[in-house]
């Protein structure tokens, strides 16, 4: 310990100071276990350490200023403060355009592109005004240089000056704090040219322009390519004509306000502190860095200084949103409440019961990305914690220095009716750590970085209820002036680290950390780079609205015409996207340097839904170095397009007809879909010169289902006619039946969920009022499945429904529950997943992974087959039988395997089947994985399904329920690739 100390610290008495206070915090709250103590010892003088030199280098600091204000006299603040008098007064002399150029390149701290933007002129414009402005200030303040040279004006704003502007204020600061005497006119000059003169110092003195952006021209044979890569001059031309016309001095409105917010719990009204609250510009056109953060303070308050001017919209942590409009140039306030909750109160606890104090409390929320769930409070020495109101939807859980983070409890599954709620949070498992520092490309540190740590998960949507089941979202830092992070309350396995910062492009990366250890990331961010152009359409008109993103991958046009920008993508910072303005310009800012893919587009059909029309899309392939600018200018275009109209047989149009677009040439192309309008026309934009196969089905109410081979783009409309003349009603009967919970089985009075599976595999919705079901079912055979929220509790047997009949199953009584244990033999998984099937085939329930075994609870007795898999282990399945009343253990083998895919193709021979059924087996002819997939309207020719399968060889069989089958054999070994094909076709 004292080695680790010493090494951090350069003082060796204050590095044994370190040692002792740790072994002091072990004897007061040691670790919950012996075995964790070397490794807790150690985080904690590391933290010390840390946090002892900051401490220490602070106070050299202040020790250092206050050394030179002593230093000063009266008569050297009084002449510092004339000179820094004229310099400000040359600012204001300067003649507009120059002084507005100064002024935002200084004073905000905008960039040349960030001015041009705002002013609407070309950036080497903006570079043109700032250097011709720093001239003129030059010869202003040589002219009036006193004789004496006293009153140098280069050596009198040194002092503030500093090598990084974040320190010029406290300089200023500690000089204004040693001399009392002065009045408030000094004061206030010397306020405002501390902050304004830092940078026009540097530009004066060392005569520095700002850094150029590198402009890297495309190769004569792009610019000439059908998607208009430079066909027409870029919007940063420095021709006389442009500069005629966009450097007068016409006023220019601001594009940014303030924003302050009010915000108050409703069930009280009083001022809601210490709440995030995020705020989202719509109109700015940088949408990948829209939206911001901010935390209220005592009062209630939080003030951002710019905000893009417009509409926006507010959340909080603790649910609740609003809207409003923010003016240009103005201060706005927007008051904003935080709806009435669920008073939570609770306890965090480690293993073995004992209180843990200082543990965040994490609150879940509706995002998955950075902006997702947050601590919101900590615990106390008891480790009790009290939250005002928490939504009724959302999760809590708890996060501690050497823990894991604990399982989430959800609001929507404990007791509620009582106030304040009581929930109870485990640290059970021991944690990692991470530590890392971010420099620029330099090597100078990076204050202020957002690290995000974990991938964004998507919250998936329940089965039955269509509640949310929350996740851990990722852990958001920043970095300090150092630019050092730390995190000691993760999750042993993969840790992703991805880093943002304003000027540079995101950098991830990953590394796998064992419990007890920490893992360190040193992050060298790039400069980003900047792709501009204008947008317009066919005709060259431009385009307002568009939308222009890039990826590191391409993507198909099904894509760009779907909303790509709408993906979900594990990456917890949005993509860098754009839009154009009124005259088509954009520009996109902070991008990886390499190879880049550009999609513009205007417009998108999601599915079946029309949200705005489509009116086309472009798309380009660029490389961009480290800091550089491109020029593209998109013309969007609709492209190739099949077209056409869906009718009954009797003439009438049929709108809502569903239809599917596939390449069979194609083993990797995914089917498109859309649905007719009203008035049964369909068109499917951007396809490409190949025959097509053309697909349509008339929905529930028509069942019939036909089809056109080799259909070409751009020729005549399709006429698709249904072969039926009026659509059919199926006829339905009723189903009845009574739950007695005897055996406990339910959670909650209200986790009663229910539905009824047709023999045909499909789904029925069913109404539960109290202990009572009821469903309105189609003439067939059926079987009722009964949940407590989506744990199983209940199947039945087949029963018939005839039509205009009621069929009543009487009072269904539950029995007692068991519970399962799986332990792992052999290989451990490290994100492995199990479940139980009953004898029939059916599911039967879900078992949780803890990180050392599988376990359920609440499960009903009887015969099951256990399944296992993670992504590099596999298992076979495994006969077991769970017993009423007690805890069921068992030990499954794991062995090393590979995640590979199955590819299945039916040949377009077979005409019509119902159920696709696929079988793999191994040398041994043991199943290791098998399927049954029912057809689906637009199921994707070739089927293809990722699998976990054991090294060695086995065959791959495919079946069709008309008779068609293949087979495959297979091998598959340590060197094989991740995601490497299995391929057959069925004829």
């Amino acid at each position: 310990m004292s080695r680790l100390a010493r090494g951090l610290l350069d003082d060796p008495t204050l590095a044994e100071d370190v040692v002792q206070h740790a072994f002091v915090s072990a004897l007061e709250n040691p670790p919950h276990s012996r075995r964790l103590l070397p490794a807790w010892l150690h985080r904690v003088v590391r933290n010390r350490a840390i946090d002892e030199g900051r401490m220490e280098s602070r106070r050299r600091e202040r020790e250092r200023a206050a050394a030179r204000q002593r230093s000063e006299t009266e008569q050297d603040v009084e002449r510092q403060l004339d000179v820094q008098q004229r310099c400000f007064d040359a600012v204001r002399s300067l003649r507009e355009p120059y002084r507005t150029a100064i002024v935002l390149r200084f004073y905000e701290g905008l960039p040349p592109r960030k001015i041009a933007r705002r002013l609407d002129v070309p950036v080497k414009t903006i570079n043109s005004r700032i250097t011709r402005g720093l001239a003129f200030l030059r010869e202003t303040l040589d002219r009036t240089e006193p004789p004496s040279g006293e009153g140098n004006w280069r050596l009198a704003l040194v002092p503030i000056a500093t090598s990084s502007p974040w320190r010029a204020l406290p300089a200023a600061r500690a000089t204004l704090e040693g001399v009392a005497a002065m009045n408030a006119k000094h004061i206030a000059i010397a306020l405002v040219t501390a902050i304004c003169l830092v940078g026009v110092w540097r530009g004066l003195v060392w005569s520095e322009s700002e850094t150029q952006t590198t402009i890297v021209a495309d190769s004569p044979e792009d610019a000439e390519t059908k998607d208009g890569l430079d066909r027409e001059p870029p919007p940063d031309s420095d021709s006389d004509t442009v500069r005629q016309v966009l450097d007068t001095s016409q006023p220019i409105a601001a594009e940014h306000g303030a924003l302050t917010i009010t915000a108050r719990w409703a069930s009280d009204g009083t001022p809601a502190s210490e709440v995030g609250i995020i705020v989202l510009a719509k109109n700015d056109p940088d949408q990948a860095r829209n939206q911001m953060r901010i935390v209220t303070d005592s009062s209630g308050r939080a003030h951002l200084t710019r905000v893009f001017a417009g509409s926006v919209s507010i959340e909080s942590d603790f649910g609740g949103s609003t809207s409003g409009t923010v003016r240009a140039g103005t201060d706005n306030d927007i008051r904003f409440e935080i709806p009435v909750g669920l008073p939570v109160t609770g306890r965090v606890e480690d293993a073995q019961g004992a209180p843990v104090a200082g543990a965040g409390i994490w609150l879940t929320s509706r995002r998955a990305d950075w902006l997702g769930g947050r601590v919101v409070t900590t615990t106390g020495l008891d480790g009790t914690f009290h939250l005002k109101s928490v939504q009724p939807l959302e999760s809590l859980g708890a996060c501690a220095d050497g823990f894991a983070p604990s399982r989430l409890v959800d609001l929507e599954r404990v007791d509620t009716s009582s106030h304040p709620v009581e929930i109870r949070l485990v640290l059970d498992r021991e944690g990692c750590g991470v530590f890392g520092r971010v420099t620029g490309p330099d090597g100078t540190p990076i204050d202020g970085a957002v690290v995000a740590i974990g991938r964004s998960r998507e919250i998936t949507e329940r089965l039955l209820d269509s509640t949310k089941e929350e996740r851990w979202t990722p852990r958001v830092l920043h970095t300090d002036r150092a630019g050092t992070f730390s995190c000691n309350s993760l999750a042993p396995g993969p840790i992703r680290v991805t880093i943002r910062a304003d000027g540079y492009a995101i950098w991830s990366s990953s590394k796998v950390c064992a419990a007890g250890d920490t893992v360190s990331f040193e992050a060298v961010l790039a400069r980003g780079g900047r792709v501009y152009g204008r947008v317009t359409d066919a005709n060259g008109s431009p385009v307002a609205g568009a939308r222009i993103g890039v990826l590191r991958a391409p993507f198909t046009g099904i894509a760009v015409e779907h909303g790509p920008w709408a993906r979900f993508d594990s990456n917890p910072f949005p993509r860098p996207t754009t839009e154009s303005a009124a005259d088509g310009r954009y520009e996109l800012n902070w991008l990886p340097n390499g190879e880049l893919h550009v999609y513009a587009s205007k417009g998108s059909r999601i599915w079946h839904e029309e949200k705005d029309a489509f009116e086309g899309s472009a798309e380009h392939t660029l490389w961009i170095d480290e800091g550089a600018s491109r020029a593209w200018n998109p013309s969007l275009s609709l492209g190739r397009m099949i077209r056409g109209h869906v009718a009954h047989a009797d003439g009438r149009t049929m709108d809502g007809a569903w239809l599917v677009l596939a390449r069979p040439e194609s083993k990797d192309a995914m089917p498109r879909y859309t649905v007719t309008d009203d008035h049964g026309e369909f068109r499917f934009p951007l396809c490409d010169d190949t025959p097509y196969r053309l697909e349509v089905s008339g929905g529930e109410e028509n069942p019939f289902r036909g089809s056109l081979e080799r259909v070409y783009p751009d020729a005549a409309p399709v006429t698709l006619t249904l072969q039926s003349t009026k659509p059919t009603k199926p006829s339905t009967g009723t189903m009845r039946a009574r739950i007695d919970d005897r055996g406990g089985r339910l959670e909650r009075a209200d986790a009663l969920r229910a539905l009824v599976l047709s023999e045909e595999n499909v789904f029925h919705e069913v109404a539960v009022e109290g202990d009572h079901l009821h469903a309105e079912l189609p003439a067939g055979r059926h079987r009722l499945h009964v949940y407590s929220f989506e744990t199983p509790i209940y199947i039945s047997d087949l029963f018939e429904i005839e039509a205009d009949a009621e069929h009543d199953l009487g009072t269904i009584e539950t029995g007692r529950p068991g519970s399962v244990r799986v332990n792992c033999v052999g290989a451990k998984p490290t994100d492995g997943r199990a479940y139980l099937v009953r004898a029939d085939g059916r599911f039967g329930a879900d078992l949780t992974w803890t990180g050392e075994w599988f376990e359920a609870d609440n499960v009903s007795p009887g015969k099951y087959t256990i399944q296992a898999s993670g992504t590099d282990v596999f298992a076979y399945r495994q006969p077991i039988e769970v017993a009423a009343g007690a805890l069921s253990t068992f030990d499954v083998e794991f062995t090393t395997a590979r995640r590979v895919r199955l590819s299945i193709t039916i040949d377009e021979t077979v005409q019509s089947w119902k159920k696709l059924h696929i079988r793999v087996r191994d040398a041994d002819d043991r199943t290791c994985w098998e399927l049954a997939q029912p057809y689906l309207a637009g199921l994707r020719n070739p089927y293809v399904q990722s699998v976990t399968l054991p090294l060695g060889g086995g065959t791959l069989e495919a079946r069709l329920d008309g008779g068609a089958s293949c087979g495959q054999e297979y091998s598959i070994d340590a060197s094989t690739d991740p995601g490497q094909r299995i391929s057959v076709t069925v004829r």
